[in-house]
């Protein structure tokens, strides 16, 4: 198991002002390429891209930007991943590139393949920096308990309960980034990261790559 660096926040705003500051650093270490960027969905990182709106990062380096997971949805509903922050953050920075997840085509299997496409063409498959979610039930991205494990770096799946279809990143691509960020707020989630022996998804992740958690209680 891989090692989890904590740092816990009395609040949203100092945890958001850290992490501003420590994607700042990374986005500055680099003086060539582009910074290639990948985000999660889900409620927990939605306060993050509404204080980044007044709080922008880039300068003259390029940052792309990827998703970590996509629902088969239109661009523009309100369950999009990544409509929400494109909206809110990131047509306020000045050096930025984002790429969506294409969910118009005919199924989730021929997104997610067009989406490899898009990551191999545009990053070669070499993420700099990832913010993280994780559900109450230990998913990160859109890979679920029991889901089954995939030797493509983008996969189609099925939300467990749901049904609904999904497009994401897997283990492989997720932990060959040079840095991992999880955000999670509440006792139970905490608990549900330290219990490794339950095998989640979180779990299986920590056993190829070392994270930062940016914890809330």
């Amino acid at each position: 198991m891989s090692d989890i660096n904590f740092k816990s926040f009395s609040s949203v705003l100092n945890r958001n002002e850290y992490l501003r500051n420590d994607l700042l650093e990374s986005y500055l270490e680099g003086s060539s390429g582009s910074f290639n960027l990948a985000i999660c969905g889900g409620d927990t990182p939605i306060s993050f891209y509404d204080f980044m709106r007044n709080n922008t990062v880039t300068s003259n380096r390029l940052m792309k930007v990827f998703w970590t997971d996509e629902r088969m949805v239109p661009f523009d509903d309100e369950w999009s991943n990544c409509f929400y922050p494109i909206t809110k953050w990131f047509l306020k920075e000045p050096k930025v590139k984002c790429f969506p997840v294409n969910t118009d085509l005919r199924t989730a299997s021929d997104s997610a393949k067009d989406y490899d496409q898009v990551l191999e063409r545009e990053s070669q498959k070499r993420l700099d920096y990832i913010i993280l979610g994780m559900g109450k039930d230990g998913h990160i991205a859109s890979i679920f308990p029991k889901d089954q494990t995939s030797s493509l770096d983008v996969l189609s799946c099925k939300h467990p309960t749901d049904r609904t279809e999904r497009i994401s990143m897997n283990y492989r691509l997720i932990s060959s980034a040079k840095k991992v960020v999880l955000l999670i707020n509440g006792e139970i989630k905490k608990s549900v990261l330290e219990d490794s022996t339950k095998g989640l998804p979180i779990h299986n992740l920590l056993i190829k790559k070392d994270i930062t958690c940016l914890y809330i209680e």
